[in-house]
């Protein structure tokens, strides 16, 4: 999972309250993302770069699976990219005799195939599977695949003369694409991942329906939409709503999951490309352009044939619409233009008359208007002046609160590193006069001792540990209390009865300091960066506030202790 910047956050509520609060809330979010899509499209070259870097390093079981994870990336973003490496991967499972995954590989190029309108080749690449000997991991994956296929072929022919009399004249492919369906639900599980998404085009009656409407809905409250399950899950909850006949569900569910899609750099965005065709069915044409002229953009890079072609039909019937849209506009335009120059005509003789009647009121009446006019000049500058100066006093308070809190830390601070520094150079002597002492009396087997112990390093950072959390909490007295605050009752942070602080606390406390780089962290605790990121993602894992505004409300926390010491 790479991170993405965070333009926007869905805070926890209801169910109800986020899939039918008013849409324009979720589309003007959307609008957002959709013009900031470039910004995420390089996030993700930026991490699967990373991971490049390190593809070739480990045996070969592990080169393996981290070339693995880079077709995972390429897979929905860039069709050649993920051809590509699926052919190293086919090398490297052929030189580890892994069977198993040389047919998972088989299985995921029919996909991309399948996704970029190579029907033909993708059924060539999977026919000769036999779905009997697959395990079952496999042959789920399998019957997935071969379901998206037919759905390819069946929305590809669908305008199409494909019905067949003796099939009750539906069309074959969809036939297929539902026996496959069928055969996926005889081996999934409720323990798979996607479990709910495939429920969800399964149900058989308006009660499982509701029920997998609801199940979904209590799964995905409290996310922040950003990840590519989460984006199906959002889809086939639109899918759930539509039969419900909800559109305001529905929109909010769509908009959401594209939301989610633009958020991870998915090229296949068939949710805004379906947003689009409902928006354009409720006249908000300008919006749903924007939508499609972006879903084409990424098909076209993605070279995904089949969605082009349905976007290409979806941009026609724009394109229709706003000229049936332009030309009521212009007979509308053409009506006010008429009945304005009539009004017009009536307003000339009007001030033509009026015109006559000031004139008779001589020039002293002028001369009190221009005195009115002045007077209320005065006036609205006075407003606007009394105005800047509230906002100007407001923004003082404002920065001397910052700047006192700012210098108080300071002093704090300066104090402790001078104290720091001085006690180090203490020992800096002490220990330099007990190297020379050994030296000269030949003891070298225990200067050499002394010097491979780790414990005079461990009493340093312990002794580091234990100023730094004094000093700490010397400014923010109540940080501890109201750090748990934010957590849920039972994983509140309990201290032993010896410490001030935990690596937990710490880290956090670096962060209300204003040093939120993970890296910096690991750096001044001296421990590894993994180990700040293991300990903040767990932390957010506790919270009840949203985990992408985490780190703003801690540093937010505590009033600073202004006694000074």
């Amino acid at each position: 999972m790479f991170f993405v910047p965070v333009f926007f956050s869905v805070m926890p509520v209801m169910a109800d309250d986020l899939f039918h609060a008013d849409p324009e809330i979720a589309l003007r979010k959307l609008d957002s993302l959709v013009l900031n899509n470039e910004v995420f499209v390089k996030v993700k070259y930026n991490y699967i770069s990373e991971l490049k870097a390190k593809s070739s390093v480990g045996s070969e079981d592990e080169i393996y699976w981290k070339n693995k994870s880079i077709y995972n990336e390429y897979k929905t973003f860039d069709s050649d990219s993920a051809l590509v490496w699926l052919d190293k991967l086919d090398i490297l499972a052929g030189s580890l005799n892994n069977n198993d995954e040389i047919l998972s590989n088989k299985i995921e190029r029919s996909h991309i195939l399948a996704a970029t309108g190579l029907l033909v080749e993708s059924l060539a690449e999977i026919e000769n599977i036999n779905s009997h000997k697959l395990p079952d991991n496999l042959r789920k994956n399998y019957y997935e695949q071969m379901s998206y296929l037919y759905s390819h072929l069946h929305q590809y022919t669908a305008s199409q003369n494909f019905a067949q009399p003796h099939l009750g004249g539906e069309n074959y492919y969809q036939i297929m694409q539902l026996t496959y369906v069928d055969s996926l639900k005889t081996i999934i599980r409720p323990s798979d991942s996607d479990y709910m998404w495939n429920a969800a085009w399964r149900y058989r009656s308006t009660d499982s329906l509701r029920y997998y409407r609801k199940k979904i809905e209590k799964e995905l409250l409290g996310r922040d939409f950003s990840e590519r399950n989460e984006a199906l899950e959002l889809y086939a909850l639109s899918h759930l709503y539509a039969q419900e006949n909800d559109r305001i569900g529905m929109i909010n569910a769509l908009a959401y999951s594209a939301m989610a899609d633009i958020k991870c750099a998915n090229r296949e965005i068939a949710s805004l490309q379906e947003l689009a065709w409902h928006l354009n069915d409720h006249e908000d044409i300008d919006r749903a352009y924007s939508y499609i002229s972006l879903c084409l953009k990424n098909a076209q890079i993605y070279k995904a044939r089949t969605r082009a072609h349905d976007i290409a039909r979806i941009m026609d019937l724009l394109y229709s619409r706003n000229i049936e849209r332009n030309e009521v506009r212009e007979a509308k335009l053409e009506r006010s233009v008429k009945g304005l120059l009539i009004i017009t005509g009536f307003a000339v003789i009007a001030i033509v008359v009026i015109a006559i009647q000031f004139m008779r009121l001589g020039k002293s009446n002028r001369a009190l208007y221009r005195s009115n006019d002045l007077l209320n000049d005065n006036i609205l500058q006075l407003t606007k002046a009394k105005n800047e100066f509230e906002h100007l006093n407001h923004r003082l308070t404002q920065l001397n609160e910052e700047m006192l809190e700012s210098n108080m830390v300071k002093e704090e601070y300066i104090g402790y590193v001078f104290n720091i520094c001085s006690n180090y150079l203490s020992k800096m002597v002490e220990t330099n006069k007990l190297i020379n002492r050994k030296l000269k009396t030949g003891q070298t087997k225990e200067l050499l001792k002394i010097t491979d112990s780790s414990t005079f390093i461990n009493q340093e950072m312990k002794e580091f540990y234990q100023n730094f959390d004094a000093v700490f909490l010397h400014l923010y007295p109540d940080f501890v209390e109201e750090f748990n605050k934010l957590l849920r009752p039972e994983d509140r942070i309990n201290l032993k009865s010896n410490e001030l602080l935990n690596t937990e606390l710490r880290i956090y406390a670096l962060v209300r300091l204003g040093i939120g780089d993970s890296a910096k962290i690991a750096e001044f605790l001296h421990i590894s960066p993994q180990t700040v990121y293991n300990n903040r993602v767990k932390v957010r894992n506790k919270a009840i506030v949203p985990k992408d505004q985490f780190a703003n409300v801690v540093r937010r926390l505590g009033n600073i202790n202004l006694t000074q010491s």
